[in-house]
């Protein structure tokens, strides 16, 4: 999950069409590449398996942004699968994003962190 959301961050393309399932290949071209995207932060919010032994994982996360002067929250329960050593995204349920109007830099920031907007994300 963690690499995939670090590709995400710099555009790797490649790594993440390889570690799409087989059958969700088609679906890497240009998901989540919108222009002038900025991921900001990944919280990991549960995780059920996807051990050292594990053949299946369950990762939910939120994945914050910046777009076009805006924050947002990606939010999804993501599974995934190994196969032949690789960890391979299968498919996600929930909300596809929660955009956010505007922040005030001394509004509480939407990522949940507590902190004020010009302290965290918005730096």
């Amino acid at each position: 999950m963690r690499s995939r959301y670090t590709a995400f961050t710099m555009g790797e393309r490649a790594h993440i069409e390889r570690t799409y399932a087989p059958e969700m290949r088609t679906l890497g071209n240009g998901s989540g590449f919108e222009p002038g995207i900025e991921w900001i932060k990944l919280e990991i919010l549960d995780k059920v398996d996807g051990g050292e032994a594990a053949d299946t994982g369950i990762v939910e996360f939120a994945a914050h942004y910046r777009l076009n002067g805006r924050t947002g929250v990606h939010r999804e329960r993501s599974n995934f699968r190994r196969e032949d050593g690789l960890w391979l995204y299968v498919d996600g349920t929930g909300p596809s994003s929660e955009a956010n109007t505007k922040v005030g830099r001394n509004a509480p920031c939407p990522c949940g962190s507590g902190l004020k907007f010009k302290k965290c994300c918005g730096q």
